[in-house]
């Protein structure tokens, strides 16, 4: 059975579903403007608005590398410095990624850089990491000052979602950090503000009621 599959969604981008999982990469209403809501407008572009130029980004959950591509693309827009990393344990096959990225309506010309374990420079100031690994096992040596969470949801990987995953980010991020979230679910909000995070519950893309942007306070 094909682990993966290459999935329209409904702004016209595409997602993969995971077999392994049953679940898509993001949400069938909408890749593209999911990815433009929770983790752009509502990450990226936030910290770059509150005065920071550098960005230090870890993403848990790299799956197809769209936040990464339209993180990237920001940061060149915006002159910002970028050091983005990922941790991805199930890396797609450069079959499946090109088919991906030859149906998007985006140009990214960086995207076959970003799916090795190499650290690469794209640019003077914007540097990328995938990490070929496993979070659950995984401690971060890092102090990011923004963290996507995009795991899969907790009907398709509950462990993702535990306590002590979410204690890792907190530790590892810097003071006035942030983290963003397609989850809403009220245990995961309770386990941020117990970390000591300010949580804030977000307007949502189409078809999701609200997301989750915490701030290590």
């Amino acid at each position: 059975m094909e682990e993966h599959k290459l999935t329209p969604t409904l702004d016209g981008s595409f997602t993969i579903f995971s077999e392994r999982f049953q679940a898509g990469f993001h949400s069938h209403f909408g890749a593209l403007s999911e990815s433009q809501k929770v983790y752009i407008e509502y990450g990226l572009n936030f910290l770059s608005n509150s005065g920071q130029k550098d960005i230090r980004l870890f993403e848990i959950g790299f799956g197809s590398g769209l936040n990464a591509c339209l993180s990237i693309q920001f940061a060149l827009s915006h002159n910002l410095q970028m050091d983005y990393r990922s941790i991805e344990q199930y890396v797609l096959r450069q079959e499946q990624i090109d088919q991906l990225y030859e149906l998007e309506q985006f140009h990214f010309p960086y995207y076959k850089r970003l799916f090795n374990e190499k650290k690469v420079e794209l640019t003077k100031y914007i540097q990328f990491q995938l990490i070929h690994a496993d979070w659950l096992h995984y401690l971060i040596h890092w102090n990011p000052n923004l963290i996507y969470y995009d795991a899969f949801a907790h009907s398709s990987q509950s462990e993702m979602w535990d306590i002590k995953q979410i204690e890792k980010c907190y530790s590892s991020l810097t003071h006035q950090g942030i983290l963003v979230s397609f989850c809403s679910k009220g245990q995961f909000k309770r386990d941020l503000k117990t970390l000591g995070f300010t949580v804030e519950s977000l307007p949502g893309p189409r078809g999701k009621r609200e997301v989750t942007r915490a701030i290590k306070t």
